[in-house]
């Protein structure tokens, strides 16, 4: 439970006690540091895994396509929103 623990932060210091707060910043133990860089290094990892699945995978490819619709779509929208603002005068 300790690597979950933020890496300066020691509320228990704090709560309660004005007095302590002097002591807010604890340096950590080498080894939690070496945990904590260990879990930023696997979550990155996974990321980068789930990243490859989908850009390899053709999923990138299908969701340039949609983004390319709803763009075109929106763009209608657009004109036809502007249009009738000039027509009618009114705000669209």
């Amino acid at each position: 439970m300790q690597a979950l623990e933020p890496l300066f932060f020691k509320p228990e210091l704090v709560v309660g006690n004005p007095a302590r707060s002097q002591a807010l910043i604890q340096p950590r133990t080498d080894m939690q540091r070496r945990i904590a860089m260990l879990g930023w290094a696997l979550t990155f990892l996974v990321i980068a895994l789930i990243a490859a699945a989908l850009g390899f995978g053709g999923v990138a490819g299908a969701a340039a396509g949609i983004a390319k619709i709803i763009f075109f779509i929106f763009l209608v929208l657009l004109v036809v929103s502007l249009v009738m603002h000039f027509v009618r005068g009114t705000a669209p």
